[in-house]
Formats: structure tokens, sequence, C-alpha cells
């Protein structure tokens, strides 16, 4: 799973992307909120067990959403996420 973040987004957080797509694709089809300038990608590893629920980014913040994303109802160590990679 990969989590994309920046600005007021944090490396940690409760949405992830099921895979990695160029930056201006997530911005749109995960219908990332305005403070999040998705500057930084980090790859998750979400451990065997936590809850989650899958679903589909619903159009919201003028983006057309669409792409699958996962919401954690389990709080997963701040260790399973990577330290982040530049997305440009």
């Amino acid at each position: 799973m990969y989590r994309y973040w920046g600005g007021k987004s944090a490396r940690i957080g409760a949405w992830l992307s099921c895979g990695y797509t160029p930056v201006h694709a997530a911005r749109l089809g995960l219908s990332l909120p305005p403070g999040n300038t998705a500057e930084f990608v980090s790859a998750v590893t979400v451990p065997a067990g936590t809850r989650v629920q899958r679903g589909t980014a619903a159009p919201l913040f003028g983006q057309p959403g669409g792409f699958p994303q996962v919401l954690l109802l389990d709080r997963i160590p701040s260790a399973n996420f990577s330290s982040g990679e530049p997305t440009v």
C-alpha cells in the first residue's frame, strides 16, 4: 500500500492507496484534499489482521475520484510507513 502526503497531510495516516501512480493521477483519482501537496509517497506495510475498509475514492475537492483506496480502522506502527520518496 502507499500513502501520498505533504503540506498539511502527514506521513502517518489512515487513508492509503492500493497502488503506486504518478502524483497528478493520485491527486485526481484519490480526491486528495487541497492541503495535501502529495509531494511525497511512502510505502506502507499493513500487518496481517489489521482491520481495513476498502472502497473507491468519491469525487471531492473538485477531483473526480474513482481510484481504489483503503481506510485503516486499526492503528499500525509508525515504523510501517517508509520515510517517503519525492513524487516529483
